[in-house]
């Protein structure tokens, strides 16, 4: 099943991004019922590191790396992306929001389920 959580970072640290996916492993397993076996990243590297790898390696989750500069590999990830940022910035547009306020906008874009996998 696949599925799309948008989570803010102040922060790309490791503990950080450790408690997101921690928190979102929780999250999976109390939906489900099922454990999380398998978490993608882009091939930014900025997010896989020792830490994570420990972790995962904990809690029998493999991590998959998308090929670089791969749209056929992160094309949804992107998609959603792109949509949830188009939709924050015609906010801030349309009420003439302070730009400083971006993740509002796009928190709210979120929570109003304007996802582009869903049909309308």
């Amino acid at each position: 099943m696949r599925r799309t959580i948008v989570h803010f970072l102040k922060k790309k640290t490791d503990n950080d991004t450790c408690a997101v996916i921690d928190k979102y492993r929780a999250h999976v397993k109390n939906q489900t019922g099922k454990d999380l076996k398998v978490i993608r990243f882009d091939n930014g590297r900025e997010f896989v590191n020792d830490l994570i790898r420990q972790y995962c390696d904990k809690h029998g989750i493999k991590i998959e790396l998308t090929a670089p500069y791969s749209l056929a590999q992160n094309g949804v990830a992107e998609r959603v992306n792109r949509t949830l940022l188009e939709h924050a910035r015609a906010m801030l547009f349309q009420h003439d929001i302070l730009k400083f306020l971006w993740l509002e906008p796009l928190a709210h874009a979120r929570s109003q389920g304007q996802d582009p996998r869903r049909s309308i």
